[in-house]
């Protein structure tokens, strides 16, 4: 990059980012609301703006929680550039590596998580007639908070438009570039499907399908050689994943799987249960990856802690607690736990606290996703659980509570079934959110079930919100606290990073920022 201009467009150029053969990248200046983003500049196409008009004009319009924004686009001395939001995170390859080597169980699990984020992403982007072109692992980000952002739409195009590129120009990346693609053939939604099974490839063995050290070489693997099976470098990964890169790496695009949907679903299934979606934060996510030292002390305590410990996040309204705990639910499952969440009510706290821990009865049938399987959870155990259930049924209204008997009735089924759930060492998290909403006998159930789990060295791990108001007195002598982290309110450019986020537009102006932190 051996000039770096002053302004592109009416963003001020704050410093490079990266540089290849086909573009640029610079962190730039929002001159409207003063937020940091990235620009991307093509500076391998030259070309007028109306041949870029639909394309980038649609890349504008994608809102999908893992999809980079495009915000706007333009031409600077005859090369186009696009403004994205800028993401702070590592490359996936990158991020793999430091899950552990290839074939062990836990890169295995992130394998399929990557895969199955990026499968959702490219049938949202192919439904809308998208085609990425240059899907590889430097494009896919994994963000501090786990998420999972596809980037890089510099190339994409509409199937039924004008190509960006003219005949014999190649736009993409060589060593993850179908067969059509390579040939400068029409190319589809399914020459993403070839790169997607080049990236799971790389991702479950550590190394390309054609590992060819040049371009001739790459394009005579692609065009001729088949793809060695996975299992041949790394025997632990499983057949069935094995079968679906084999398939996405298909010579012909008809012999392969023909939408990312059906991918994603054969991802799931090989997961053994659903992955989350963080759809329903991407409101709050850009402002709640401010919350990650929290969230680390959080991780620390409960890893590290005492096997029945609780921890309460306390703040006033605005701090964002209650999104805490559904990021932090997210996490849990993630990592391979089981998590339960609840979010109390003054009208039916115990009901709610009653379905989660109903919830937890019935997945006591299940094996957790992709923990080791030391027992069969639904032989010998299957009649404590339908006791379970049948106790815990009873109680879904404080007046059956009335009797001191009936409350250590079910107390002492909440403890069995925490005994039973965490049984064989499964971790598992119950998150009660808005703790200080619960009744008097909601929470009575809570504490007697913390005591008694603390006494028996039951290994459920409880994490609470509440204001910071009602954190201590009554309510940490009652539950009996281990950690407590009180949160700060939002400051104004995280609120108008989240309304960015919401509108699916570029944040509000810092002076609506600093408006809306004072309402």
């Amino acid at each position: 990059m051996a000039f770096v201009p002053e302004h592109i467009g009416p963003y001020r150029v704050l410093r490079p980012i990266a540089s290849g053969g086909m573009a640029e990248v610079y962190e730039v200046q929002d001159p409207a609301s003063g937020e940091s983003l990235a620009l991307k500049l093509l500076v391998a196409v030259r070309a007028a703006l109306k041949r870029f008009d639909r394309e980038y004009e649609a890349m504008t319009r994608l809102n999908h929680p893992s999809i980079v924004r495009v915000y706007h686009y333009g031409l600077h001395h005859g090369h186009p550039w696009l403004t994205m939001e800028l993401l702070r995170g590592v490359p996936t390859q990158s991020h793999i590596k430091r899950i552990g080597r290839p074939g062990t169980p836990q890169r295995l699990r992130e394998v399929l998580r990557i895969g199955y984020h990026v499968s959702k992403a490219l049938h949202y982007v192919h439904l809308r007639g998208l085609v990425h072109r240059d899907l590889k692992s430097a494009n896919v980000l994994v963000l501090p908070d786990d998420r999972i952002k596809l980037l890089d739409f510099g190339a994409a195009h509409l199937i039924d438009g004008e190509r960006i590129t003219r005949k014999g120009e190649f736009v993409g990346t060589f060593a993850y570039a179908s067969p059509e693609q390579i040939l400068g053939q029409p190319i589809d939604h399914r020459s993403d499907l070839y790169s997607l099974g080049v990236l799971l490839f790389r991702l479950a063995t550590g190394r390309r399908p054609f590992p060819g050290r040049d371009n001739e070489v790459l394009i005579r693997q692609h065009l001729n050689e088949p793809a060695p099976d996975p299992s041949e470098l790394v025997p632990s990964v499983p057949k069935e994943l094995c079968l679906l890169i084999n398939a996405l790496l298909a010579k012909p695009p008809e012999a392969r799987p023909q939408s990312a949907e059906r991918v994603a679903v054969a991802l799931e299934a090989l997961n053994g249960r659903a992955f989350t979606t963080r759809s329903r934060l991407a409101v709050h996510a850009s402002a709640s990856a401010s919350r990650g030292l929290e969230r680390q002390r959080v991780w620390d305590h409960l890893t590290e802690g005492p096997p029945a410990t609780l921890v309460v996040i306390s703040g006033e309204d605005g701090s964002d607690r209650s999104r805490l705990l559904e990021l932090l639910q997210l996490d849990a499952r993630e990592r391979g736990w089981a998590a339960y969440r609840c979010a109390m009510s003054r009208a039916n706290a115990l009901w709610r606290l009653l379905q989660a821990l109903l919830e937890m009865t019935r997945d006591c049938g299940t094996q957790p996703p992709a923990l080791p399987r030391d027992e069969d959870p639904g032989g010998p155990l299957a009649p404590d659980r339908e006791r379970l259930l049948s106790t815990l049924s009873r109680y879904d209204d404080p007046a059956a509570l009335i009797n001191p008997d009936d409350r250590a009735t079910l107390r002492q089924a909440a403890v069995s079934l925490a005994r039973l759930r965490t049984h064989g060492g499964h971790p598992t998290l119950l998150l009660v959110q808005e703790i200080h909403r619960a009744d008097p006998l909601t929470l009575e159930l809570i504490g007697g079930l913390r005591r008694a789990l603390q006494e028996e060295d039951v290994p459920l791990k409880v994490v609470v919100s509440c204001r910071t108001s009602e954190a201590g007195g009554a309510l940490a002598r009652r539950l009996g606290v281990d950690l407590d982290i009180e949160l700060q309110p939002l400051s104004p450019r995280e609120i108008a990073v989240a309304m960015g986020n919401m509108l699916g537009r570029r944040p509000p102006t810092a002076e609506l920022a600093r408006r809306l932190h004072t309402i």
